[in-house]
């Protein structure tokens, strides 16, 4: 219920935002498909670290720390078809692993 949330909320705006990105960029109906997983994982992991690091939920922290690392290894994922244009936003998700606990 938690990660419904975040994905309705936090993922709904990261998502737009590297779809907007792309639009403007030319993207095609394919790549903003791609950004559009990847803004999902990544808005959900980016809440779940958010969450960690403020001490909120804490009765799902444990599931929070398992579940950012499978989200930054999907929001990786999901843009690895763009080769290195897509470094940057690999980055920005491997980043998340490092924010304070």
């Amino acid at each position: 219920m938690l990660e419904t949330l975040h994905g309705e909320k936090t993922a709904a705006l990261f998502r737009a935002a590297v779809q907007l990105g792309g639009c403007v960029a030319g993207g095609t109906p394919d790549v903003l498909a791609t950004l559009a997983r990847f803004g999902t994982a990544y808005g959900v992991a980016f809440q779940h670290a958010d969450d960690i690091a403020d001490a909120e939920h804490g009765e799902h922290a444990g599931a929070a720390r398992g579940r950012l690392e499978s989200l930054i290894a999907d929001a990786s994922a999901a843009v690895a078809p763009l080769g290195p244009r897509a470094a940057r936003l690999t980055e920005l998700a491997r980043a998340l692993a490092g924010r304070p606990a």
